[in-house]
């Protein structure tokens, strides 16, 4: 016995429908685990910058506070510079001497 179109249709569909919730399965798997230790602390991990347990220096918050302030006290520093060569390069009209 052979099948006939609809039939042929019908189980094409189904594998159809399998193979998609299949791929809906792995897709939801694959989110929760994706970082599985992501809420765990984990006292093995030393951090190279600060030295405290439990994070890596890429993730080191007192690094990245330190970075921050460097920054900032780079750009007042700069701000700073540039206003005082401003200031000794401009000349006031009727204090020329």
């Amino acid at each position: 016995m052979s099948m006939d179109k609809d039939e042929k249709s019908d189980k094409k569909d189904d594998m159809l429908r399998e193979i998609l919730k299949r791929i809906e399965q792995l897709e939801n798997q694959n989110k929760s685990n994706k970082n599985p230790n992501k809420n765990k602390h984990n006292s093995n991990m030393k951090c190279a910058y600060c030295g405290k347990l439990g994070h890596w220096e890429s993730k080191c918050f007192k690094r990245l506070d330190d970075e921050e302030k460097l920054e900032q006290n780079r750009m007042t520093t700069n701000t700073k510079s540039q206003m005082k060569y401003i200031n000794s390069n401009v000349k006031v009209p009727g204090n020329e001497h």
